[in-house]
């Protein structure tokens, strides 16, 4: 079967489609990436489960004649303490895998605190690279023709997955919104020491906070048309089923907002979903 081609992918995904059911590990499975995901407050018992489990996984992989990349396989511990974790260690038959603090999975730069730091700091880079591209041609576009360029280039990095790492803090995303915002007034010819938010009215595009928002507002809309993978049901409630009372939220279709005592549980999307 030729490399790349569409039936290669479905007949890869039909063989191992059955990898989640063998472990107690979550398994997300996007053709051959695959990630397997174990939680447990105590470090060593998760590291006695994650032992027990994954021998489940290589015993099903030497079953189905597969053989994993170890170079490209690593492993993270989530963890939100900012002291050093006690060691742990993670093998498949002889070989162990490398532990890492971030790591690239599907277009997402993942960090073990999950402040998305590295991912932001990738954008940053890119973006930087785009800011002098469109200095450079502003001489010879229009408007309209570096909007083109502008959707293709920037917006696009901007608009991938902004629900997740669009809710961190506000140091973080600080030099990202600046070389957006350069970004926008090299588009408009305008002085880098205006004010931006009439620009961006102007060339009629979005704020990155705005992106973000809009972003989270799709997911509601899809999520209240039944649109989102069963994954999702848990993730909001509707009023009308927190309690029989006739109120204008239970009504009119609209989601509880549960209440949260941190600035972490702020910015998630469980909380930020039903407000936006």
């Amino acid at each position: 079967m030729p490399q790349g081609s569409v039936l290669s992918l479905l007949l890869f995904s039909l063989y191992v489609n059955d990898l989640p059911k063998v472990s107690n590990f979550k398994t997300t499975l996007f053709a051959d990436d695959t990630c397997l995901i174990l939680a447990n407050k105590n470090i060593d018992i998760l590291e006695k489960m994650v032992d027990q489990e994954i021998k489940k996984v290589d015993s099903w992989m030497r079953h189905n004649k597969l053989s994993l990349n170890h170079s490209k396989t690593v492993y993270m511990i989530f963890n939100s303490d900012k002291k050093q974790s006690s060691p742990f260690k993670v093998q498949i038959g002889s070989h162990q895998i490398n532990r890492v603090n971030s790591t690239k999975y599907l277009g997402m730069h993942l960090d073990n605190k999950l402040n998305w730091d590295t991912h932001i700091s990738k954008l940053e880079s890119k973006l930087s690279c785009y800011s002098g591209i469109f200095y450079r041609i502003r001489e010879y576009l229009s408007t309209n023709e570096l909007k083109m360029i502008y959707f293709s280039l920037a917006y696009s990095h901007l608009q991938y997955v902004i629900g997740a790492w669009g809710s961190a803090t506000k140091t973080s995303l600080h030099r990202l919104k600046t070389i957006h915002n350069k970004i926008i007034k090299t588009i408009s010819w305008s002085s880098f020491r205006c004010h931006v938010t009439p620009v961006y009215s102007q060339l009629n595009l979005l704020k990155v906070e705005d992106i973000h928002q809009l972003e989270i507002a799709k997911l509601m809309h899809n999520f209240h048309s039944n649109r989102m993978p069963n994954t999702f049901d848990h993730l909001f409630t509707a009023v009308h089923s927190v309690h029989t009372h006739e109120t204008r939220g239970s009504t009119s279709g609209q989601y509880f907002c549960h209440p949260v005592c941190s600035q972490y549980g702020k910015r998630s999307i469980k909380f930020k979903g039903p407000r936006i």
